[in-house]
């Protein structure tokens, strides 16, 4: 079995965290369509930084795959939008608040009971 230096597993299990409180952190300062769509370009950026830094050029068929991840993203992020969800009204048989103390004898004003 290989043998792993002290040091070397925090920062491997520690480095998916960076990128994640980043996420969050820009989450809190952008609305959800605008991190939505950020989101959606994260592909693009990983072939960008591959072709830049690592030189490695994608096909075709990589780099038109990419291009419809993202498309479909950005689609689905501005136009998927869920309708906002209409407040729902209090049930039928709840007894109205000013009436709360008449309707329950337990909270009742000492000396009056309800008939």
């Amino acid at each position: 079995m290989p043998s792993v230096p002290g040091p070397a597993p925090p920062p491997g299990l520690l480095s998916p965290l960076v990128p994640f409180a980043l996420e969050f952190l820009t989450l809190r300062r952008l609305t959800a369509s605008a991190f939505g769509t950020l989101m959606s370009l994260e592909p693009a950026i990983a072939l960008l930084v591959g072709a830049v830094v690592l030189h490695r050029i994608p096909g075709p068929g990589p780099a038109q795959g990419t291009a419809l991840v993202v498309t479909a993203g950005i689609g689905a992020t501005r136009t998927g939008a869920r309708p906002e969800p209409s407040p729902t009204p209090p049930p039928d048989h709840a007894p109205h608040p000013a009436r709360a103390d008449a309707d329950c004898p337990a909270r009742a004003p000492r000396g009056r009971r309800p008939a």
